[in-house]
Order: structure tokens, then C-alpha cells, then sequence
């Protein structure tokens, strides 16, 4: 529940680990994939608390 700041860099920071776990532990090329933060501009349910919110999406790039 922080500023739009903080929970924009807090988006990125776990997009990035996220994308570092799959470059590091199932190899996947870096180059294969892209990596976005969203912050809150996408959610899912307009509960800003429900934990649905925070989530990796996933989505195949033709």
C-alpha cells in the first residue's frame, strides 16, 4: 500500500526476479523473453489488498 512509485519499482523488481529464475534455473534464453512491470494499472480484481493482484502473467510472443 505504498505510493505509486514505490509499488511501480516494486512491480519491476519482482518481474525481474522473476525473469532471472528462469534464465538461471530452467535456461531459458533471456532474449526469449520480456519482462514489465505493471504496478497497479492492471489488476485483476479492484480489491487493491487481494493477493490475486500480485502475480506473473505469462503469454506466448509470436
Amino acid at each position: 500500500m505504498g505510493s505509486e512509485q514505490y509499488n511501480i519499482a516494486l512491480s519491476e523488481r519482482r518481474a525481474v526476479s522473476v525473469g532471472e529464475y528462469l534464465v538461471r534455473v530452467h535456461h531459458i534464453e533471456p532474449q526469449r523473453i520480456a519482462i514489465a512491470g505493471l504496478g497497479k494499472s492492471q489488476p485483476l480484481t479492484p480489491d487493491p489488498t487481494d493477493s490475486r493482484n500480485r502475480r506473473v502473467e505469462f503469454r506466448p510472443i509470436q
